[in-house]
């Protein structure tokens, strides 16, 4: 089967969707299958981290820059799945507008749900539980709680969606991350944001464990809303204690600070399947979390494969003393983290699922035929939580104005984040 998959991409693109293609699509050639890559640049003329890194792993990718409209996507991308068995949007929202399209030509289209917020939600309510003819063919959710998730909010609504939890998965570095000595070095890898993420918390949790606990030090790596307000708490109640942020750095010097580190510290409200904590899991560091429903907890298990806390204050600061204090404790958790990721989400697996779940679907799909692309696109109201990505086609004046309102809002983000 030819399987076509859709993203944004940039030269410092690095976030979880991303991840998941950039492991996924090489192993799928592995079942017979031929997968591409069409990758919309975001920023810059600069090649794409994600395209780079799946060309030099041989898979076929268009680059473009972002169109103007979603009916100029909509042309674009229509035309390069002519050929396709299996189309796949992913996160790229206006994209999903092409299964009405795609399946009278026989072509499956197969989304993919990441976490469990109002982006995705949107997404359901469209492309899911939305009019028939806009329904996509089949559903892939990132980890049980987010099927959970969504099959509590369709239930009793109709749909033609199959829905299937096929997990994210992560290879196993030929390294592991060596036992602390002289220093625990805590890391945060990830959006710094509020929403879900609880960045600036993040940062206090990190700030209190350090001053608490004898050598230790922390680093938070990523970029986002909430980055100034980090760099200021940091200034004010972590002055003159070794916690550091670092800003953005590519997959492999993740994977480099992973190894040198020792815990992975995720404390959100929200998470689909993290793939930071896969990351550090397969790394051999220590991952911990809130004891809360979400993702996270498929693969962080309590005493186990990690540590959960009830709270990001002194019950944090009691799991960074055990690690630091405790003989034997990280050793065993780091061994058992980096077992869990080896045994149940390896690509080999992910891409076994993937492949099974387009077959099962393009069995039930409508026979071959050409695929008529139409004069004019003719599309639903723009859902507010996809105003962001689904830009509809505009008089010339008005995208010009558009355009000089987003510049002006990037020239004030970068004067608040100094």
């Amino acid at each position: 089967m030819n399987l076509t998959f859709c993203g944004y991409d940039s030269p410092t693109h690095i976030g979880g969707p991303n991840t998941v293609l950039r492991r996924l699509l090489p192993a799928l050639p592995a079942y017979g299958d031929t997968p591409s890559a069409v990758l919309l640049q975001t920023t810059g003329r600069a090649i794409g981290a994600t395209a780079q890194d799946l060309r030099r792993q041989h898979i076929a990718v268009a680059e473009m820059p972002r169109p103007r409209s979603t009916e100029a996507l909509l042309r674009i991308l229509l035309s390069r799945c002519a050929s396709a068995d299996v189309f796949a949007p992913d996160y790229v929202a206006p994209a999903y507008f092409a299964a009405r399209w795609l399946r009278p030509a026989g072509i499956v289209t197969i989304g993919t749900i990441h976490g469990d917020d109002a982006f995705y939600d949107a997404l359901l309510d469209e492309f899911v539980a939305g009019p028939p003819e806009q329904q996509i063919d089949g559903l892939v959710c990132v980890s049980r709680f987010v099927e959970a998730r969504v099959q509590a909010k369709l239930a009793g609504r109709p749909t033609r969606t199959v829905i299937r939890c096929i997990p994210n998965s992560m290879p196993l570095p030929p390294r592991v991350a060596r036992p602390p000595e002289a220093e625990l070095r805590m890391l945060y890898v990830g959006r710094l944001a509020e929403t879900h993420k609880r960045a600036t918390d993040v940062a206090r949790a990190m700030c209190r464990a350090v001053r608490a606990v004898p050598g230790t030090s922390g680093a938070l790596y990523g970029d986002g809303p909430s980055r100034r307000m980090v760099h200021d708490i940091l200034v004010t109640e972590g002055a003159g204690l070794p916690v550091q942020l670092m800003g953005s750095v590519t997959s492999e010097q993740i994977e480099a600070e992973l190894l040198r580190s020792h815990v992975l510290v995720l404390l959100s409200d929200s998470e689909g399947l993290p793939m930071a904590v896969m990351e550090a899991m397969a790394c051999g560091v220590v991952p911990i979390c809130m004891n809360l429903p979400t993702g996270a907890l498929e693969l962080v298990e309590h005493e186990q494969t990690g540590l959960l806390v009830e709270d990001r204050g002194e019950a944090f600061v009691a799991a960074i003393r055990r690690l630091r204090e405790e003989p034997g404790l990280w050793q065993r958790l780091s061994q058992a983290a980096r077992a869990r990721i080896a045994e149940r989400y390896t690509p080999t697996q992910s891409a076994s699922q993937w492949h099974a779940f387009a077959a099962e679907l393009r069995e039930q799909a409508l026979p071959r035929q050409l695929l008529a692309l139409p004069p004019r696109f003719v599309l639903p109201p723009v859902r507010p939580a996809l105003v962001h990505l689904d830009e509809r086609a505009l008089p010339p004046h008005r995208y010009v104005l558009r355009q000089a309102r987003r510049a002006l809002g990037r020239v004030r983000r970068r004067i608040r984040g100094g």
